[in-house]
């Protein structure tokens, strides 16, 4: 975290002119100066910013990431259990009850909600699935002498 917020004080220094044109991009002798506190210094490690973004947690060889419903999920049982668990101590002024409270909402609420947001997304992934079939198959008819009576009933009718 600390490398992150160092690398972007150190890159606000580093360009001490903007280019005036494109032609001043391309040609290198009029490369963009850097200022002499942003020079190499040994110890320093600054991590790319792709490799930032490129990191990903694994949970059992599983990229956490790729998973539906994952984050969502963990950060309301998160939010939740924390706020329930509050609430309970600020009623009750017990720690262990509130505690307990406090886990055993994170667990269900972050499994209602994996629950829930599982089965929508389920439905909605099979809902595009039908609506992809149907304009395969609509695609295929298209031109077809069927499609013209589907046409003629249609403009009938309203």
């Amino acid at each position: 975290m600390w490398l992150f917020f160092s690398r972007s004080f150190v890159n606000a220094k580093a360009i001490t002119r903007m280019p005036a044109s494109d032609n001043e991009l391309s040609n290198p002798n009029n490369a963009l100066q850097l200022h002499p506190s942003t020079a190499y210094k040994p110890g320093l490690v600054l991590m790319d910013e792709e490799a930032e973004l490129n990191r990903k947690l694994q949970l059992f060889g599983t990229d956490v990431g790729s998973i539906p419903c994952f984050r969502n999920s963990f950060l309301y049982g998160i939010t939740g259990g924390i706020g329930s668990g509050i609430a309970h101590f600020a009623v009750s002024s017990r720690l262990p009850g509130a505690t307990k409270f406090g886990f055993w909402s994170y667990v269900g609420i972050t499994a209602c909600f994996w629950c829930w947001c599982r089965y929508d997304y389920t439905m909605t992934k099979f809902r595009y699935s039908q609506l992809s079939y149907a304009m395969k198959q609509n695609a295929l008819k298209d031109g077809t002498p069927e499609s013209f009576r589907n046409e003629l009933n249609e403009s009938k009718g309203s």
